[in-house]
């Protein structure tokens, strides 16, 4: 397995990424290492992809690592730590060397984990920064629509922006057509590169090291008062950072109450506006 858990597609079959393997030289055959794997529900071998440098890639830990992501129109984005993304047919992947297209240099780090995707934009975990994909189906092509330095923990996409955690222990959500800040807040130091943020019961969640934070929007504070918090104040955010909801018009921010479960704490909050929940989970995908 790669750095993401399999992808169920409507018809029950579970698509895998696929780590490095053990075979570097020409003298052994593929073993289905470097790989996008499409199983059927009895775990049968369906069809695969690995890139024509596979033996290399596994010599040098530059395995794909991101799980693939299932587009509408039948096609499949798979990432790795050679910074490459492949564009792949659902329904022919082409054994080795077998894309559709590929667009290289999509991030500056390792590549791993869950990705996240909105119509035909693909979110990649890159641990210096989230990196967004776009993909077009005739021709079949996919280009670089963003990379950014913030974040770089695998993505959601939840309330109209992308999430993620960074190794500095920050909550970023993200502008999803621009890669711009737009949330942050402090959460604490994750214990690896793989934590994920997720959403359920009207509540954005995220994890560090030893404690889970839990944030919800508040109804909307009367134009003619402050917003309250519940518990410790957090700091500003640059109001150049914030929603442009946020920043005036006919609607007021919200206030998040940040509720700490592993230490019983309550923290504070910052704006967040939950006017459509929809998530699409790091190697979660349906």
């Amino acid at each position: 397995m790669g750095g993401a858990a399999p992808v169920v597609d409507s018809s029950g079959h579970l698509w895998v990424g696929v780590g490095n393997g053990s075979i570097t030289s020409a003298g052994h055959a593929y073993d289905n290492s470097d790989s996008a794997l499409e199983l059927s529900s009895s775990l049968q071998l369906m069809q695969f992809f690995a890139p024509s440098d596979w033996r290399s890639n596994n010599a040098n830990d530059l395995d794909l690592s991101t799980a693939p992501a299932l587009l509408p129109g039948g096609q499949v984005l798979i990432a790795g730590k050679t910074h490459t993304a492949y564009l792949l047919n659902a329904a022919h992947l082409g054994g080795i060397g077998g894309q559709q297209a590929a667009v290289g240099s999509v991030c500056s780090g390792d590549m791993d984990g869950g990705d996240a995707m909105v119509g035909m934009t693909v979110y990649l975990p890159c641990l210096t920064g989230i990196s967004a994909v776009r993909v077009a189906r005739s021709p079949a092509a996919s280009r670089l629509l963003w990379s950014t330095g913030t974040g770089g923990g695998p993505p959601i996409v939840a309330a109209g922006l992308v999430w993620t955690i960074a190794q500095s222990g920050s909550l970023y959500g993200l502008d999803p057509a621009t890669g711009r800040v737009r949330q942050q807040t402090s959460i604490g130091t994750p214990a690896n590169h793989f934590p994920t943020p997720s959403v359920g019961d009207g509540l954005l969640l995220a994890a560090s090291a030893n404690q889970v934070a839990a944030f919800t929007a508040t109804a909307p504070a009367p134009s003619t008062s402050k917003p309250t918090t519940t518990g410790n104040t957090v700091p500003t955010v640059d109001p150049s950072s914030q929603p442009t909801a946020a920043r005036g018009g006919a609607m007021s921010p919200g206030v998040i109450a940040g509720v700490i479960v592993g230490g019983l704490v309550v923290i504070g909050g910052i704006g967040w506006f939950l006017v459509r929940r929809r998530m699409t989970s790091t190697g979660r995908h349906a």
